[in-house]
């Protein structure tokens, strides 16, 4: 689309006007107007704005004139039908852009279009710089009125272009300080910061734009922050000439951004510090970076004793000085004593010049530390002081008005922390209680032995404390002193049992609790070394005692001051502790004594099975051993019979003794006790010893001067040795040393473990100890059960170790005994000492020289078997035999049969028992003898009376002659 374009012709003649519009009519969108006389020209030129004006020579003058009168720049072009050089040169001075001919309009359209251009260019250029002019006046109002320096400085020497008004109010100097030079004008910068602004003042007339910051040093001393921006300006040429920028004072901005930042560092601090000592560390840190001061600490009211105590002492660089961290946290301040006592006391802030030459407790610390000036401020909450915060500095400087607006907002919401932390605390404190009562209580229920219970204790007080370590201590009753159970540490158990604190030993005694501050981790004041303590400690100790019986302690070390509710509420944990401690020990008595009645029991239940089966064997090998013997007298010696009976009676010895096993672990043997000298017994058996253990082990006997006497079976004795030593040498494969030893000993009431078989009094050790393989801890409290063994089928049968406990407490005797593994295993035997003179229960009068056999004896037992064997005994020993199946028949014989002058009759029968029948047969036939026999243990045979009045007794399996024997000693009366 063409551009509009607006002509107003001023001629008189109207095909000057057609003639314009052919020529522009292809390019533009014409708007003309045909103006003859200056009146008409006036009229168009206030109703329309125009471009371009076409004048006739006579009329140029005229609109020249008009145009100047109205201030406006339209280019006029002469358009004359008759126009010569002179004129044309005459209408260009007058202000004429060009002059055409009438007839000659080929030009006109370029000519436009440059005047047009022109005149844009023109109307710009205007527009420029009435805008700038408008720009510079509003800068210098702006720089005239503003607070901030507005500067214009050479970018080559030392002149300064502009200094705006404000460089007064920020410099405490006059503008005309500024006019005197770059140099003289740095002198208000802090010397400090001096160097570093001229770095930058170079930078920027290098060619570079900057900002920094610096401070200004007012003539009265006072120290503004000054903010800076400045740039290059550049010539035409791109030449950096001049340096511009802008000042400001943001002294209060600094000030307020530290204030407002540690107000919200505080805020976040107080909402994630889990304690009022993380919380102190961390805003008395920020306050002491804000504030530039050295040292801090925070200090807390105890309500319950009404003293003020430091929660922790900090340094704004490096570390603490030692002596007044230690001095501050073993103060005790009560109201109106030192800084924070005073504020505590007056509810105001304190400044003290300088804290060393005043009387207070900390003065000489802080003297030697460096330290002058001193300030404290109250920290309250609802009226009420509940702590202070202390500031020191080695310059004597008091804090500025900001920074007690800072210290009171921060100490405000600091307050309100320790409220709240305060009753969070003591909630807390009652929370942690009340579960760690719930987990002794449950230690109580769900533990089976007294140390673990201790353990899950101690390891619960640590865990819900946090403590460094918590240990209980048991008083020994029979030595009255402390012994540690159980300890338990937040980083791992000890390495070793720790030693009892000296501390904590008097006053027990007298059964209170303490606490004891003690400074610094000292390795002979801890249960147990602490490297993990980084200062001092705190050990708390509790009596546990139950009706006036102190049992013993539970004390608890700590890295942070134990509260007095924390201590308080530890004292009816004590006391659960020890209700747990009677408990565990009356559920251990009663478990062992359970498990000595369910062994008992066992005992029992074996030993009546093994009865049953030694009768059932006695009968059996009775018949087999007698006949074996029949055939071994009626045998020609040598011949193969002889032979087969031989063997016959050998397996039927080992079987026997296999019965005679059965009965000796499970105690049921009869025994024939004498007094017995065990040196004399050992001595017999060293030999049969040596032979049996090898030559690869060496035998150590005893060499005891005192009599070592004992009412025991002999024949028992050696039994126990020899199992023992059955055991020593498979102990040893490779070798080693079997050693006896024999002591006389006396045990008094103190030595004997409570709920333990083992009774004071005289007693006979013998000890027999070997240094082979040792035993197996998970299997040694099994040892002594029937037939459990470690070793293979072919070397064991696991009744050695069972027929040596049966024995042993069969005679009123204990046995005991410690192991470890490739270190070798000790028996220990206690048997009831007796004086050697004594005479043994079993011991008779010499029998006289053997008479001939002669009489009737009446042999009574309901298996035919024996009957039968007893019958050819007899028979061949030349005594006549009646016999009798059954009680009936016997008494039948008694009654009506022929004289007999003994009764042989089984003990136990159907239907009535021997002893019953012997007593029913001697009232129909007083003079009778009786000899009872019987293949059953001796608890069956007390049942049954036969141990009562000592009676005659022939133990099943016997030989031939054994039973010829005791017949004839009967008969004889030599029995």
């Amino acid at each position: 689309m063409a551009p509009a374009l607006r002509v107003l012709v001023l001629s008189t003649r109207q095909a000057d006007a057609a003639e314009a519009s052919r020529q522009l009519e292809s390019s533009f969108a014409l708007q003309i107007r045909l103006a003859g006389d200056t009146k008409t020209l006036q009229a168009a030129l206030s109703d329309s704005a125009w471009d371009i004006v076409l004048a006739d020579l006579p009329l140029l003058e005229p609109a020249l004139g008009e145009l100047a009168a109205r201030g406006a720049d339209i280019p006029v072009l002469v358009l004359s039908p008759a126009l010569s050089d002179s004129e044309a040169t005459q209408a260009m001075r007058a202000g004429a852009r060009d002059c055409f001919a009438s007839d000659n309009l080929s030009r006109l359209l370029p000519v436009v279009e440059r005047e047009l251009r022109d005149s844009q260019s023109r109307d710009w250029r205007r527009s420029t710089e009435r805008s700038l002019r408008e720009s510079e006046t509003r800068f210098r109002q702006i720089a005239e009125s503003s607070p901030h320096v507005f500067w214009l400085v050479s970018a080559t020497d030392d002149a300064i272009y502009y200094m705006s008004p404000a460089f007064e109010r920020i410099t405490g100097r006059p503008i005309e300080f500024a006019y005197r030079g770059i140099d003289a004008a740095l002198t208000v910068i802090h010397e400090e910061d001096r160097d570093a602004v001229r770095a930058e003042l170079a930078t920027m007339r290098a060619n570079s734009a900057r900002q920094f910051v610096c401070r200004v040093v007012q003539p009265d001393g006072e120290i503004r922050t000054t903010r800076h921006v400045g740039s290059p300006v550049r010539d035409s040429g791109g030449r950096v000439v001049r340096v511009c920028g802008i000042s400001e004072d943001i002294t209060e901005m600094v000030q307020a951004t530290r204030r407002r930042e540690t107000e919200h560092e505080t805020a976040r601090i107080l909402a994630t510090s889990p304690t009022i000592v993380d919380a102190g560390e961390q805003i008395v840190r920020s306050l002491l970076a804000c504030l530039e001061w050295d040292v801090g600490d925070l200090w807390t009211v105890d309500s319950t004793t009404n003293v003020m105590r430091c929660a922790g002492t900090w340094a704004r660089l490096g570390d603490v000085p030692r002596e007044l961290a230690r001095c501050s946290d073993k103060l005790e301040l009560p109201p109106g004593q030192s800084l924070p006592g005073q504020v505590w006391k007056t509810g105001a802030p304190l400044f003290i010049a300088d804290v060393p030459s005043a009387d207070l407790p900390r003065s000489a610390a802080a003297a030697k530390a460096g330290l002058r000036g001193g300030y404290a401020f109250p920290l309250a909450d609802s009226g009420a002081v509940i702590g202070a915060l202390t500031f020191f500095s080695r310059e004597s400087k008091p804090p500025d008005p900001d920074a007690l607006q800072t210290l009171d907002s921060i100490g405000r919401q600091l307050a309100q922390f320790l409220s709240r932390k305060r009753a969070e605390t003591a909630l807390a404190e009652r929370t942690t209680l009340a579960e760690l009562t719930a987990d002794v209580s449950l230690a109580l229920v769900q533990t089976e032995t007294l140390d673990g219970m201790l353990a899950h204790c101690a390891q619960a007080v640590a865990k819900r404390l946090g403590a460094i370590s918590a240990c209980v201590w048991l008083r020994n009753p029979q030595t009255s002193t402390l012994e540690l159970r159980s300890c338990a540490a937040t980083d791992g158990a000890p390495p070793e049992p720790p030693s009892l604190p000296c501390q904590l030993r008097a006053p027990h005694q007298e059964r209170l609790p303490v606490l004891v501050h003690l400074p610094g981790p000292k390795a002979e004041s801890l249960p147990f070394p602490c490297k993990s303590c980084p200062g001092d400690v705190f050990q708390a100790s509790f009596p546990v005692v139950i009706e006036d019986d102190l049992l013993g302690f539970l004390s608890v070390t700590s890295a942070r001051r134990i509260s007095p509710g924390t201590f308080d509420g530890l004292l009816p944990i004590a006391d659960v502790i020890g209700l747990g401690i009677r408990r565990k020990r009356a559920d251990e008595a009663l478990s062992k004594s359970d498990e000595q009645l369910r062994q008992a029991q066992k005992m029992e239940a074996i030993g009546r099975l093994a009865g049953g089966i030694a009768h059932d064997f006695n009968n059996l090998l009775t018949v087999v051993a007698g006949n074996a013997d029949f055939i071994l007298e009626d045998a020609p010696p040598g011949s193969s019979v002889a032979r087969d009976a031989a063997l016959i009676r050998g397996a039927a010895d080992k079987a026997t003794r296999v019965t005679r096993q059965l009965l000796a672990f499970s105690r049921h043997q009869v025994l024939q006790p004498v007094v017995v000298d065990l040196r004399t017994t050992v001595a017999d058996m060293s030999k049969m010893l040596h032979r049996f253990i090898g030559e690869d082990i060496a035998l150590a006997l005893p060499d005891q001067p005192e009599p070592c006497c004992v009412l025991a079976d002999p024949g028992q004795i050696e039994q126990v040795l020899m199992n023992l030593a059955v055991n020593a040498r498979d102990a040893m494969p490779a070798g080693g040393t079997l050693r006896l030893e024999l002591a006389p000993t006396e045990l008094e009431e103190s030595a004997t473990p409570a709920g333990s078989e083992l009774q004071p009094g005289r007693y006979v050790k013998l000890s027999v100890a070997d240094t082979g393989c040792g035993i197996e801890p998970s299997v040694l409290n099994r040892i002594f059960e029937p037939f459990f063994t470690t070793k293979s089928v072919d070397k064991g049968t696991g009744l050695g170790l069972a027929t040596v406990y049966g024995i042993v407490r069969q005679s009123g005797g204990f046995i005991t005994v410690k192991s470890e593994l490739d270190a070798g295993t000790t028996f220990d035997i206690l048997l009831p000492r007796v004086e050697c003179a004594r005479v043994s229960v079993a011991s008779k009068p010499a029998r006289p020289a053997r008479a001939t056999a002669g009489g009737t004896v009446l042999v009574i037992d309901d298996n035919p078997d024996i009957r039968t064997l007893a019958k050819l005994v007899l028979g061949r020993g030349g005594y006549k035999v009646l016999e009798a199946a059954t009680q009936d028949e016997a008494l039948e014989l008694a009654r009506n049969g022929e004289p007999f002058d003994l009764l042989l009759t089984d003990v136990v029968m159907p239907g009535m028992s021997g002893p019953t029948l012997a007593r029913e047969i001697g009232l129909l036939r007083p003079a009778t003898k009786v000899l009872l026999m019987t293949g059953y243990t001796g608890d069956v045979l007390a049942v049954h009376g036969v141990l009562e009045g000592g009676g005659h007794l022939l133990q099943k399996p016997f030989t031939p002659a054994a039973l010829l024997e005791k017949v004839h000693d009967i008969l004889d009366g030599t029995a």
